[in-house]
């Protein structure tokens, strides 16, 4: 699997890049940083991710990588994650990090509705790669049915993509699919209340788990 980017050129690796520019061997980070300038990336935000890769915890390097995964070349499904821990481990921290990131939208709450009728066009064109919910629990939170309805949405939306919606409340068709990435969090507690029904209906199946814990000692540092 090889990483590339979007350029005024088409999609370049950063070694296709490095030799467009004259360099040749292992990059250095200031060297990575001109590239990425230089050849002026469709986001302009993306070398932040290139960047974030050097000194970051495993769990904000998954992070990074998922998001990475939705400019890999010929590939139109990225990386989908559950981020499972404890509350107050770092999971809101985390994704925190992505909240000004071009390409991603970080909702607090959000419907189908909202989804498709605000960003529905801009998911299709790949102007928006990924949707990261600091909280799954808030929009699932809401009565049965749309908490059901809001699930096989995201089913749809990470998987197969949507085409086409003819509802009461929404009548809309797309020219291509809509489809894009989600990252979520969520507490082990608020996971297995949600597990049976998620896993019944192929949800777990979409998404990476990501789950960590805290031993004893590192836990009485930071309290």
């Amino acid at each position: 699997m090889t990483l590339a980017f979007p350029t005024t050129d088409g999609y370049l690796t950063l070694k296709q890049i490095a030799e467009r520019n004259g360099i040749h061997g292992r990059l250095t980070q200031p060297e990575v940083i001109r590239l990425v300038n230089r050849t002026r990336l469709a986001h302009k935000k993306l070398e932040e991710l290139v960047m974030a890769l050097v000194h970051l915890t495993p769990v904000d390097t998954v992070i990074k990588l998922a998001l990475w995964s939705a400019y890999i070349k010929d590939e139109d499904q990225p990386i989908s994650l559950l981020i499972c821990a404890d509350a107050e481990a770092g999971k809101t921290k985390s994704v925190a990090q992505t909240m000004n990131i071009p390409g991603i939208i970080y909702p607090s709450d959000c419907t189908a509705f909202g989804i498709l009728n605000m960003y529905g066009e801009s998911i299709r064109t790949r102007k928006i790669r990924h949707i990261v919910i600091p909280d799954l629990i808030t929009p699932f939170s809401k009565k049965w049915e749309t908490s059901a309805s809001f699930a096989s949405f995201l089913n749809n939306l990470v998987e197969e993509g949507i085409m086409e919606v003819q509802t009461k409340a929404m009548q809309k068709r797309f020219k291509t699919e809509v489809r894009c990435g989600l990252i979520g969090c969520i507490t082990p507690n608020e996971l297995e209340n949600s597990r049976r029904k998620w896993l019944n209906m192929g949800f777990m199946s979409r998404l990476m788990p990501v789950s960590w814990s805290y031993k004893l000692t590192t836990q009485s540092e930071i309290f």
